[in-house]
């Protein structure tokens, strides 16, 4: 499938949604060089990230600069 893009209204951070069968990815890359707040939706609260393995709670969460998170179910 094709990822779509989450209108979050911060256009320094770029976000994204894949879904395939009943796999979800969701990526947030700050794209700045100073910190970005982010909103994590609900239906992906349950994701960690993948490179971390951090967990994250729905509602607001700050990328330090040039931080990304790539959310996906545990592997």
């Amino acid at each position: 499938s094709i990822p779509e893009k989450i209108e979050d209204g911060n256009a320094r951070v770029f976000s994204f949604r894949r879904v395939k069968d009943d796999n979800v990815v969701v990526g947030f890359i700050n794209l700045s060089p100073k910190p970005q707040q982010i909103t994590i939706p609900a239906d992906v609260a349950a994701l960690k990230d993948f490179f971390t393995g951090k967990s994250f709670a729905q509602g607001k969460a700050t990328l330090v600069p040039w931080e990304y998170v790539v959310l996906s179910p545990e592997h």
